[in-house]
């Protein structure tokens, strides 16, 4: 069961998507965790170095503490840059040195050719895999004596600002009682918002007002099955562009 996704129940809607903007701006690489105190802190990753940050009640964020790159992410960058080039310079250098006329000799240098392209895959990925270690907050969190399941990862709210925390919290959890845990929202430009969910081979379309008070507004049916059949649905609405997809879980594989 993949692992949901979700904002910090704070009084403030600013610092409660504060999680989500950031990482945004980080490329997914953030994580939050509330203290019992109710403080609300941050850790970014950006090219190897963690950075915690302090939330505001207004959504700003400053600063605590910066981690630089630890020598195992610089180390995996080398090793999958040699790997690379090691694997470049056999391609080149076997068309060129290619000897003609003797099969033996032929032969011999398959061989070298071959391990030597293997040996530069094989450092690819170890050093691959040592930076995806690396490049995840909470391994590295923990590396520094955090419980790293105090750490949770903010929902993909593409740019969206709920009126205030409870909505955001309403948002959320239709999300992740429907399929897949996306929801699409669209703001009304009154008191409430559209939220629509995909159940089954239904589009359920919800009011959502700012105190969080959720209710039933309609079922659209639709024809599309699968994975992307609310994001086809959504596309095919006249204001396709006012609707913003919330996602709280990742994205399905094609295997899944």
């Amino acid at each position: 069961m993949p692992e949901n996704w979700h904002s910090p129940r704070t009084r403030s809607a600013a610092a409660a998507v504060a999680p989500a903007r950031l990482a945004e701006q980080h490329n997914g690489y953030a994580v939050w965790r509330q203290a019992p105190d109710g403080t609300l802190e941050i850790a970014t990753l950006e090219d190897g170095r963690l950075t915690r940050h302090l939330v505001h009640e207004d959504g700003t964020t400053t600063a605590l503490e910066s981690f630089e790159p630890s020598a195992g992410y610089v180390f995996g960058l080398w090793l999958t840059w040699i790997g690379f080039a090691i694997c470049v310079l056999i391609v080149v250098s076997g068309a060129i040195l290619a000897p003609d006329g003797v099969s033996h000799r032929r032969a011999a240098l398959g061989v070298a050719v071959f391990a030597a392209f293997i040996a530069g895959i094989a450092l690819s990925a170890i050093g691959a895999t040592m930076r995806e270690h690396r490049s995840d907050p909470r391994w590295l969190l923990r590396r520094l004596g955090d419980d790293p399941t105090d750490w949770q990862i903010p929902p993909q709210l593409h740019g969206w600002q709920p009126a205030s925390s409870q909505q955001l919290a309403a948002v959320e959890e239709l999300a992740v009682e429907h399929e897949d845990g996306v929801a699409y929202v669209r703001d009304n430009g009154g008191a409430t918002i559209q939220a629509l969910v995909l159940r089954k081979r239904r589009v359920d379309s919800y009011w959502i007002d700012r105190l969080g008070n959720v209710g039933l507004s309609e079922t659209l049916p639709t024809r599309f099955l699968g994975t992307w059949s609310l994001a086809r649905r959504v596309r095919k609405l006249p204001d396709a562009w006012a609707w913003v997809e919330i996602r709280t879980r990742p994205e399905p594989t094609s295997d899944a």
